[in-house]
């Protein structure tokens, strides 16, 4: 079976990201990321000891806590939990850290849409400042559908709000398709062409990471 995958030519509009390394003190690796108004504080705590009862043999163990903006965890909140741990889970080279526990902590400070790929990045960038092994930089990018069939990327909250369905890609350095979350009503043609335009943007995000991490080991030099 072929498949076919359409390559979508397009300038993918973004608000400007900002991103803080070491925001939290007492974390191995922490960053604060702001794109737009939405912003995102995430930690890594480990590779510590595990207890006994959550200790694997081959692996480290990966717990991810997601907070709203109000500190009260729901079900939205839950499933985000899902997502990031599959993506570290994915990403995280844990078979290098047997009988040990990493705990992320992503505090949400505010939210005016794609809120999900903010948490990526700054958990990203919180495990690069952690120095823990990944098997690459990940990134992602969310795309709105509107009823008119036209696509934004970056939405905001209100652009959320008009949208029939919206597509977040985390994908990796090379493109390759990580994680996905969609809520609406959506084709696989759209969910085709969100992913081909997610997979386009991965180099900008990787020099982004260099760029940060420079700007880290600039300041330690001085």
């Amino acid at each position: 079976m072929n498949i076919i995958r359409h390559v979508v030519t397009m300038e993918v509009k973004s608000r400007g990201i900002e991103c803080e390394l070491g925001i939290i003190t007492r974390a191995d690796g922490s960053a604060q990321v702001k794109q737009g108004n939405t912003i995102v504080t995430c930690g890594v705590y480990g590779p510590v000891e595990a207890k006994s009862a959550r200790e694997k043999v081959d692996k480290a163990v990966v717990e991810v806590i997601v907070k709203s903006e109000t500190g009260l965890p729901g079900p939205y909140e839950k499933e985000l939990e899902l997502l990031m741990s599959s993506c570290c889970e994915t990403m995280i080279l844990t078979h290098l850290h047997p009988h040990t526990a990493i705990s992320v902590s992503i505090q949400i400070q505010s939210d005016n849409g794609s809120v999900i790929v903010c948490m990526v990045h700054a958990l990203c960038c919180s495990l690069l400042d952690a120095c823990l092994p990944l098997k690459t930089t990940f990134s992602a990018i969310k795309c709105a559908f509107l009823s008119d069939g036209s696509m934004l990327t970056d939405p905001t909250t209100q652009q959320e709000e008009t949208a029939t369905s919206q597509l977040t890609y985390i994908i990796d350095r090379k493109g390759k398709l990580v994680a996905s979350h969609a809520t609406g009503s959506f084709d696989t043609e759209e969910y085709i062409k969100g992913l081909s335009v997610a997979s386009s943007t991965a180099v900008h995000r990787t020099d982004f990471y260099r760029e940060t991490i420079s700007r880290k080991m600039s300041r330690i030099k001085q």
